[in-house]
């Protein structure tokens, strides 16, 4: 009798482990790939925006998951990737991770001030207002930015880019030239 307990206590727990193991890797329901905006706001957050992407079948089922695994780290807010059927593993490892969507905005060579400006104040998936920057302080090139990163936040990037470039260049500037400055 007790014997028949025993083993149906362990297959029972056989069961959960399995059935477990099954709930974490089965493949999700996103049809492709596609990049889910993930708020502030832990957990809740995260399977409000996954079960609005269609990214995962059963919040409660995420959110034992999340509660599970939860030393493996705390769950990220970003915009990420997420692979077509990515499974609640894959999921979770995606928001611990840490890895955003990077996003790229070109500053091309000879445009002007102002020209930088709207070219910064139209980029997606950017936040606030850009005032018109002085003319040849932003350095022309490609920046890598997140989701909601602040426009004023890049053109300093920009800014701290070109004075970097303009030290080097100055230090580096054949002798007897007519510039008294950096910026001439």
């Amino acid at each position: 009798m007790v014997a028949a307990a025993l083993f149906a206590i362990g297959g029972a727990a056989a069961g959960g482990v399995w059935w477990w193991n099954e709930l974490l890797t089965r493949p999700g329901p996103l049809p492709e790939a596609r990049p889910v905006v993930i708020p502030r706001g832990g957990t809740p957050a995260a399977i409000g925006a996954l079960a609005d992407a269609g990214a995962i079948r059963a919040p409660w089922q995420f959110g034992a998951a999340a509660w599970w695994t939860r030393h493996e780290g705390p769950l990220h807010a970003a915009e990420f990737l997420f692979p077509a059927h990515a499974s609640l593993r894959e999921a979770l490892t995606i928001l611990r991770s840490g890895r955003a969507v990077e996003h790229h905005l070109t500053i091309a060579e000879g445009l002007t001030a102002q020209q930088i400006a709207a070219v910064i104040g139209k980029a997606e998936f950017m936040t606030g207002e850009i005032k018109t920057p002085a003319e040849g302080t932003l350095l022309p090139q490609t920046y890598d930015y997140e989701y909601g990163t602040d426009r004023s936040a890049l053109a300093a990037r920009a800014r701290v880019a070109m004075d970097k470039q303009l030290r080097t260049l100055w230090a580096d500037r054949a002798p007897g030239l007519p510039l008294t400055s950096p910026h001439d």
